[in-house]
């Protein structure tokens, strides 16, 4: 960081605004501020460490005694400081809480403090905090670390010098940015660490896996069960050993008992063909002794059937070839009840039209007479439409003359309001531009207040975080100790159990001549010392345990283990939750809450929490209040800029028309007087008093003659037609006259057919015939029945002689001793089925376990080797080596940037004592057992 201005206003002893260009001083490295005691030299680095981080330099001053005693009542207190950081200027302005004279009215009020960073990309940051916190971001250090490494006050050298290798690696990580090597050294420690816990969950899933291996009856099982009694990780292999040597034994029984297993399925199924032939067998024979039945059946049908088809044969003659004849003789003698009909009818027309046409007659007649009626009010309608053209041109002139006097009168009030409007429009002109200077400039205000709203939310936001995190971490904490508490108690109940096993099992061996000797029997050798006689026995103690007592108590001790690790993995889980969840809130705390206790228990911390929400929620209330205070005043003035824009243009408008009103009233006024005279010689020469009443006079006339016009046409129309309905009349009497002469001959000729073709084909009579009758659909069901009946007879014939084939020379089945012996092979089935049952069963079991033994010892090996490689690493980088230098690797990193620093100094040092003296980096610590420090 370069300065190159500083600014102080009412500043110490700075009363008025100082302002210390430093750019002119160029490249030059080193310059001096020279000056007695008070004259302010001090004040200068109190301004330069105030700007940045609202503090003065030294721990003498206070950030709220840096007002000028000497300033004057209107003059600001602040510093400005203008810097070059990384080849970028910056500008800073930040103000202390002071005292100051109220702009309005009398007494003092609180100036609060507050800052204003300027970026290089022309964006601002606004707030006391905000620009504090932004400028350690883009230092890279904090207010304490600056003085101790960039700004060191009268008396503060000695913190420096004196400073631990801890606190010196705190700054050295600010300002080298080695955080990255410290992060290199935690990643490798978690990583070693989560690598351990993989070890054990591979060590932990082989050992619980080989516990699942289902073991054979015999000497093999034995072995294998006193293999996995106490099993570790070192013994898998022996294990695996045996299994294997299990499943081999297993997959050779398996493949012996399938070969037997599917002769005998070949076996069962020819029992079942033959059974199955059986069946077929004796359902032919029965199926036969069934169609033989039905044929007679259908035998005895054949009257039936016969009678069926002569009754098909009479229906189709009756209705195919003598009803269409019968229908077109009634439809002849339909046709001559209609024409006589129809002659007597129009006959009684032709009458009465006649009576119709004489009247007729002389009604046309009396209109004809009426003609000269006609003609003069003809006459009279065409000289009044001759005169409308001049009633319509007075009445164009009436309303042309009225419009003008209307467009007079809108005219003057027109102007009378224009010249109203142009005095409201004066007065609100000043109004606005009164209230436009009273608002003053609020978008500023408005700009820093939204500032500070979006760094209060991000406040809020971040003690929500926190206390999120803190009420994660009670719950993580509460689960961590109920997760030890029950690893506590699975464990005590794992030793309980563990030792009554072992006391059991201690006893089940020392008994072990007792069970021998219950088995011995006079006169047979004994297996220990081949005595023929047992004339004392050895006898058990009443509290000895049996075998199967002691296999459920070590399947107890099992599941015991099992339950213990299990809660213990859980319990070692949920203490990496916590902790991890405790630095989380750490870190997170750190950073919303830098000057809080550290010491404070998490139970007490969220009161702390509360209490920033709540403050912070006040201040985005008062803040929120202000900003939207400060927007209505810009929208007012907004509104206010906008209402005078419009005024003017208004006013510019409003004088425009006023002169285009006076010229068009002066113009309307001429044109009025025209008019007028104009009207009174055009009425003069009229009949009517208007062309309504002239129109009205034509309409009546035209209606008196379109009314005769119609009277007229009507009654000619009327004769015409009644005279043309006449001679249609006379025509269709002829036409049905000749139509009935017609009908007679032809009823007769088709009477005849139809009862030729009756007792052709061979009906006594008509009641015969209609006996016969059928409709469409008793035909249809006739040939149906006809049809199946002659199907089924050929049916049976065709099913009898192919079952005749099948049975021929067979003879029925014996379906019971068939079963009997299908059953028997079943049975053997069953047992070979149990054994395969139990082989596969065990191999189902130790198959998967075998293949999940050998993937997981080969990623355990995996695993160790990764493990060694990652512990070395964290070692050597967290400087862990046994026997080695405790030097880590930021610290490595650090120490070489020391070194560096250290390097640069001695060449003022030495300079500075004739190089008497010179500052030396210890490299080595005491003994092996210390960090190498800084």
């Amino acid at each position: 960081m370069k300065p190159l201005k500083i600014v102080m206003s009412g500043f110490g002893p700075y009363a008025g605004r100082e302002e210390l260009d430093l750019r002119p001083l160029g490249e030059e490295g080193l310059f001096l501020i020279a000056g007695p005691t008070g004259s302010g030299k001090t004040t200068i680095f109190d301004a330069i460490a105030f700007a940045l981080f609202g503090e003065a330099s030294g721990a003498v001053r206070t950030s709220d005694t840096l007002r000028s005693d000497f300033a004057a009542a209107d003059t600001k207190t602040y510093a400005e400081l203008t810097f070059e950081h990384k080849g970028q200027i910056y500008n800073i302005k930040r103000n202390p809480r002071y005292e100051r004279q109220k702009k309005v009215g009398e007494g003092t009020t609180i100036e609060n403090a507050d800052a204003v960073l300027k970026l290089p990309a022309g964006t601002v940051v606004t707030g006391h905090r905000n620009v504090t916190s932004k400028v350690e971001e883009i230092l890279g250090i904090n207010y304490g670390q600056f003085k101790q490494i960039a700004m060191i006050a009268q008396g503060e050298f000695l913190e420096l010098l004196l400073a631990d290798s801890k606190e010196r690696g705190e700054i050295f990580r600010r300002v080298f940015n080695t955080d990255v090597y410290q992060s290199a050294q935690r990643l490798l420690k978690e990583k070693e660490r989560d690598l351990k816990r993989g070890l054990e969950r591979h060590e932990e899933a082989i050992l619980t896996a080989a516990q699942g291996i289902s073991r054979p009856q015999g000497r093999l099982g034995e072995s294998l069960q006193e293999k996995l009694l106490d099993l570790n990780i070192h013994g898998v292999p022996e294990v695996r050993e045996l299994l294997a040597e299990v499943i081999r034994r297993d997959q050779e029984a398996r493949s012996k008992l399938r070969k037997e297993a599917d002769k005998l399925a070949g076996e069962l199924g020819a029992q079942i063909l033959a059974i199955k032939e059986g069946e077929l067998l004796n359902q032919a024979l029965a199926a036969l002794a069934a169609v033989l039945k039905r044929k007679k059946e259908l035998q005895r049908m054949a009257p039936a059937h016969k009678e069926r088809q002569k009754s098909l044969a009479a229906a189709k003659k009756a209705v195919y070839e003598i009803s269409p004849l019968e229908k077109a003789y009634l439809r002849e003698e339909e046709i001559k009840k209609e024409a006589a009909a129809n002659i007597a009818q129009l006959t009684k027309t032709i009458q009465s039209r006649e009576v119709e046409l004489e009247a007729a007659g002389k009604a046309y007649e009396e209109e004809k007479g009426k003609e000269t009626t006609r003609e003069e009010l003809a006459h009279s309608i065409r000289r009044l439409k001759e005169e409308l053209p001049k009633y319509e041109a007075y009445g164009e002139l009436k309303k042309q003359a009225d419009k003008l006097e209307l467009a007079e009168k809108e005219l003057k009030k027109d102007l009378a309001d224009l010249k109203l409007a142009k005095e409201e429009a004066q007065k609100n002109q000043t109004a606005y531009e009164e209230e436009l200077t009273g608002l003053g400039n609020p978008e500023l205000a408005a700009a820093v207040c939204l500032q500070e709203g979006e760094a209060l939310k991000r406040a809020a936001a971040g003690f929500k975080s926190v206390k999120q995190l803190l009420s994660g971490l009670k719950h993580l904490k509460k689960e961590k100790d109920t997760a030890q508490k029950e690893f506590a108690e699975a464990e005590k109940g794992f030793q309980a159990v563990n030792a009554d096993f072992i006391s059991a099992e201690a006893a089940f061996f020392r008994e072990q001549a007792g069970l021998l000797a219950a088995s011995l029997k006079q006169g047979e050798a004994c297996p220990v010392c081949g005595s023929l006689e047992h004339p004392k026995k050895a006898v058990m103690a009443p509290d000895a345990p049996g075998e199967a007592e002691l296999l459920a108590m070590k399947e107890k001790v099992s599941q015991a283990r099992q339950k213990m690790q299990k809660t213990g993995e859980t319990a070692a889980a949920k203490l990496a939750e916590f902790n991890s969840g405790e630095a989380q809130f750490r870190a997170e705390r750190e950073k919303f809450f830098p000057g809080a206790d550290p010491k404070i228990p998490l139970g007490e911390f969220s009161a702390v929490i509360e209490t920033a929400l709540r403050e912070n929620a006040a201040k985005e209330k008062a803040n929120l209040q202000t900003y939207e205070r400060l927007k209505k005043q810009q929208e007012r003035k907004e509104e206010v800029a906008e209402e005078l824009k419009a005024l003017a243009k208004a006013l510019n408008e409003n004088e425009k028309k006023q002169g285009e009103k006076a010229e068009e009233l002066k113009e309307l006024t001429g044109k009025l007087a025209r008019s007028q005279g104009e009207l009174t010689a055009l009425r003069q020469a009229l009949k009517y008093d208007g062309k309504a009443e002239a129109e009205a006079v034509l309409k009546k006339l035209e209606a008196e003659l379109e009314a005769l016009k119609k009277a007229l046409e009507a009654a000619q129309s009327l004769y015409q037609s009644t005279e043309k309905k006449l001679a249609a009349d006379k025509t269709l009497l002829q036409e049905e006259e000749k139509r009935l002469t017609a009908a007679v001959g032809s009823v007769e000729a088709s009477r005849k057919a139809y009862l030729d073709k009756l007792s052709l084909l061979g009906f006594a009579d008509e009641k015969e015939y209609r006996a016969a009758l059928k409709t469409g659909e008793e035909i249809e069901q006739l040939e149906k029945l006809i049809k199946e009946y002659e199907e089924e007879v050929r049916a049976a014939a065709l099913e009898a002689a192919r079952l005749r084939r099948e049975t021929e020379g067979k003879e029925k089945a014996d379906l019971t001793a068939l079963e009997q012996a299908k059953t028997d092979l079943e049975e053997k089935s069953k047992n070979l089925a149990a054994s395969l049952e139990v082989l596969n069963t065990r191999l189902g079991a130790n198959e998967p376990i075998s293949a999940s033994l050998a993937k997981s010892t080969a990623e355990l090996a995996a695993a160790q080797k990764e493990y060694l490689l990652v512990s070395n690493l964290a070692k050597t980088a967290n400087g862990e080596l046994a026997g080695k230098q405790k030097l880590a690797f930021e610290q490595y990193v650090q120490a070489f940037y020391f070194q560096q620093i250290l390097y640069e100094a001695n060449k003022q040092l030495r300079s500075m004592t004739n190089n008497r003296y010179e500052l030396l980096r210890r490299a080595d610590a005491q003994d092996l057992r210390s960090q190498t420090g800084l």
